[in-house]
């Protein structure tokens, strides 16, 4: 009989589209345990994916029942309303565009005011969670508990630390900075910092290498490092094996692709390539993704005389942005944080040379040669000129992608690393 774990999402659950990484955790668990998975979204909340692994055995899902999703409309509404104060936000503090080697605060549009909200709202759930899970470890003894995210961690620890039952606090990365004054934009970040340091004595921490710095972070904030895993996210393949390259047109083609929020430094790539083409005229940007940055974006493709040599795709299905994306003869990853993602991954899979940004975090898994400062521009540009030119220098960059694509896990590698970390570190019952 397989030890029984308790899985608390909070606000993550089985979606039909974006994120899987739940949904592989959940898969990689059931290798080994019987799994109980809490979500605080109600059972009549679109998209969810309702019908994963809805037969296995093993696995039993808890979603916030009907006559309390009242209280999720009502979070929300409010939240909605507050993603239009800080589109409205974007657009004033954007209308002049960081230059190339400026960084932008991960919460530069995200008011004090919403934070206080989202604070609000997280002790409120875990208020109401904590008698969920009370009730249902008395039931189920836990072997752990595996709190996802800042709702799920934070539930999981309070309640953890009351029963003496084991917690597992997992996160995708780290919103958070550390500066040499300290962690940036403290205050409002608090509904984080108060996660992580909850109870860091006891509980374990599964902190994702996605580029954010996430160990430096735990280390700054006094956590044991012999406490914390630090994976790179696993890979799933199957949806890439069955990808067909196409002709994007005469020239040579580079690729962006992300969601334009003001983060992921989209503008970054516009004013690369307007410098690039003062070297080479017959180069096309193809920028996939939507978001709020979009209109300025576009404004400031126009303010550089480049908009006929930029293609602005918008929201494209999963085939189409990987199709773009094994097609072209280059990738730019310049976000200011999490540039260890999918699409990187992704460019490296497909074999695309690829330019980046410089994390230590990054170091050991992506070459050095894809890797650059915020003050490499002129060596960025000059090195796209011959990747795009030179035989050369781009069998160098695709000897570098396949390199990195030499070290991509797949999510069953990845989750049986995790779980051979947990069984390192907690004691196993006997059942």
């Amino acid at each position: 009989m397989k030890n029984k774990i308790i899985i608390v999402g909070g606000l993550v659950d089985f979606q039909k589209s974006g994120n899987q990484s739940i949904k592989q955790t959940v898969k990689g668990f059931l290798e080994e345990y019987d799994v109980c998975f809490l979500s605080a979204l109600p059972k009549n909340k679109k998209g969810l994916d309702k019908e994963f692994l809805k037969n296995h055995s093993d696995l039993t899902v808890y979603r916030l029942p009907r006559f309390l999703g009242f209280f999720f409309f009502l979070f929300g509404r409010i939240y909605k309303a507050n993603r239009k104060k800080n589109k409205a936000g974007v657009k004033t503090i954007s209308s002049e565009l960081p230059q190339f080697e400026e960084t932008v605060d991960y919460f530069d549009t995200v008011s004090s005011e919403s934070m206080k909200k989202y604070r609000f709202f997280q002790l409120i759930y875990v208020l109401f969670e904590s008698i969920r899970l009370i009730v249902l470890c008395s039931l189920r003894r836990p072997l752990f508990l595996y709190g996802v995210e800042t709702y799920g961690g934070l539930a999981a620890s309070v309640v953890g630390r009351l029963l003496g039952i084991q917690v597992i606090k997992r996160f995708q990365g780290t919103p958070l900075v550390v500066t040499n004054q300290g962690i940036h934009n403290q205050e409002s970040l608090y509904s984080f910092i108060s996660v992580y340091k909850k109870n860091k004595e006891r509980d374990l921490v599964v902190m994702a290498n996605d580029g954010t710095k996430g160990d430096q972070v735990l280390s700054f904030l006094g956590i044991d490092i012999s406490r914390t895993f630090f994976p790179v996210n696993g890979f799933t393949m199957e949806n890439l094996n069955h990808v067909h390259t196409k002709s994007l047109g005469p020239g040579k083609h580079v690729v962006m692709l992300s969601k334009l929020k003001v983060w992921k430094r989209v503008d970054r790539g516009l004013r690369a390539l307007a410098s690039l083409l003062e070297l080479d005229n017959d180069i096309t940007l193809h920028i996939i993704g939507d978001g709020e940055m979009r209109e300025q974006l576009i404004s400031l493709a126009s303010k550089l005389n480049i908009e006929s040599k930029v293609n602005f795709y918008g929201a494209i299905s999963n085939k189409n942005a990987l199709e773009l994306l094994a097609s072209c003869d280059l990738f730019w990853s310049f976000y200011d944080i999490t540039n260890l993602g999918n699409p990187i991954l992704e460019a490296a899979y497909f074999e695309r040379p690829i330019q980046t940004l410089y994390e230590s975090s990054m170091a050991k898994l992506v070459p050095k040669e894809c890797m650059y400062s915020l003050d490499d521009f002129d060596t960025i540009v000059s090195d796209a000129f011959m990747i795009l030119n030179d035989d050369k220098k781009r069998l160098c960059h695709i000897e570098s992608s396949k390199n990195l694509k030499s070290k991509i896990i797949t999510w069953p590698e990845r989750m049986s690393e995790e779980i051979q970390w947990i069984k390192s570190k907690i004691v196993i019952k006997e059942i």
